[in-house]
């Protein structure tokens, strides 16, 4: 019992100095280590820096694969495209095209970049009925697991190891050998069964 009263009252003392550190004006924005106080605040990750990029025209993704999201998800299904699958060796951010579908057929499809640095996403657009791309160009928003339809969690472990992403060969294979081609003449979403 006195252990737990000693480090609970060292604890104390290391957050007091590092509160004090961390509201000092002389030494604000010169955090250069991770202390208690920053552990502790849920702030947000900055956003990686992204070098440009090629989006591929929606129509010619043709190489759809299942893959399975948590067990929340099961109302719909989820599919990726292996050919939009790309991994940038400039800023290290995994792109991708990805389709969640309900049961009623209708195909929602939006092109995406993961960072496995941060974990977070950015979705940059989604297909339209005529089958082209309508710039989103949401945030960054940091990945979540284990709620409805937190497909990109799933990503997260196939895309990542570690804080680095796999080679793009190496995500693309990691997706089996089942593929399909998205029904419906046009790509985009609101096109289905």
């Amino acid at each position: 019992m006195k252990r737990l009263a000693l480090i609970t009252a060292l604890l104390g003392l290391s957050i007091g100095a590092h509160a004090a550190e961390y509201n000092n004006p002389q030494t604000a924005g010169d955090n250069t280590g991770l202390n208690i106080v920053d552990m502790l605040k849920d702030k947000p990750q900055p956003a990686p820096a992204e070098k440009p990029f090629t989006r591929p025209e929606l129509a010619t993704l043709k190489q759809w694969a299942p893959f399975t999201v948590n067990y929340e998800s099961r109302r719909n299904n989820f599919y990726i495209a292996i050919d939009s699958i790309t991994v940038s060796p400039d800023d290290k951010l995994v792109r991708y095209a990805v389709a969640v579908v309900p049961k009623g057929g209708v195909w929602n499809v939006t092109y995406e970049a993961l960072d496995c640095n941060s974990a977070q996403y950015r979705v940059y657009a989604y297909g339209n009925g005529e089958g082209q791309w309508q710039d989103l160009n949401r945030k960054w928003q940091k990945v979540v697991k284990e709620n409805y339809n937190a497909y990109s969690g799933e990503l997260l472990d196939d895309f990542c190891r570690f804080d680095d992403p796999l080679p793009q060969d190496d995500i693309r294979s990691g997706f089996g050998k089942t593929r399909i081609e998205k029904p419906g003449a046009n790509p985009g979403g609101g096109m289905g069964a």
